[in-house]
């Protein structure tokens, strides 16, 4: 067993914007979290994070919920709630509109859950035991999980069975 307290992030878990914690699978740059989930950006001197939207709209994240896989953004008059569900639709994006206040702007998403984390080389792998690095069905290489292991995505890691 893991004890997380005091740990410093892994190459997996990105550093902390500000106040907010960025969990995995979600990602503010090439070396931490997933590259799918790449759409977040930290202002370091304001401790800021803002989403980036399909269409190459930023918006201000006001609270990130790990425990339930969503987040809030801040939406200006710009945002439309009627184009939600063009939104979840967009390909490649693992997150969805899960509610919509067009009247305070308030957004809420939800992130998919992780497949198996990237590597690109075996040590990549470390962190997640049971499994090895190697290449996937749709090009790129995941630390896949090992015979008699199954990823879960609940928990983030390969378990028996």
């Amino acid at each position: 067993n893991y004890i997380y307290c005091c740990a410093a992030p892994t190459a997996k878990t990105c550093e902390p914007c500000g106040t907010y914690e960025i969990p995995y699978p979600l990602s503010t740059g090439p070396n931490c979290g997933d590259s799918m989930y790449n759409k977040f950006n930290c202002t370091k001197s304001t401790g800021q994070v803002n989403f980036m939207m399909p269409e190459g709209i930023s918006y201000q994240v006001t609270r990130i919920e790990e425990d339930t896989r969503t987040f809030f953004i801040q939406a200006d008059a710009s945002y439309s709630c009627s184009s939600r569900r063009d939104q979840n639709n967009t390909p490649n994006f693992p997150f969805n509109v899960v509610d919509c206040i067009q009247d305070f702007g308030i957004v809420k998403f939800s992130w998919q859950p992780a497949p198996e984390p990237p590597c690109n080389r075996p040590m990549d792998c470390m962190n997640w035991p049971y499994s090895t690095c190697r290449e996937t069905s749709e090009g790129g290489t995941r630390c896949h999980c090992d015979l008699k292991y199954r990823w879960n995505n609940s928990i983030m890691s390969c378990t028996q069975g």
